[in-house]
């Protein structure tokens, strides 16, 4: 992923969200943030699953407004995806 984010840093986001993914998977919370936040911004068309991953480490740090911003684009970029879905009724019906 490191190699392929040196090749094209500013327009491939499928190197950004591998390592996000990665660290993700090991705890380390503030990279996997900053990598999906890259990604989303070379291309905030991208696929859902970025905005699902990055919503959930946003929803753990309290900063549940910008959650829902990301889940509801999301559902735009993907109206399929049951997990964005989810995850936005979850936040949008319970008390704040």
């Amino acid at each position: 992923f490191q190699r392929a984010m040196e090749l094209e840093p500013q327009s491939y986001t499928c190197p950004h969200e591998g390592l996000g993914l990665v660290y993700l998977r090991q705890g380390k919370i503030a990279r996997a943030r900053k990598s999906f936040e890259r990604a989303i911004a070379i291309n905030p068309d991208i696929e859902y699953k970025k905005f699902n991953e990055l919503a959930k480490i946003l929803i753990k740090q309290g900063e549940k407004g910008r959650a829902i911003k990301l889940l509801e684009r999301s559902v735009a970029n993907y109206p399929q995806d049951p997990e964005a879905r989810l995850l936005l009724k979850k936040l949008t019906t319970t008390p704040k």
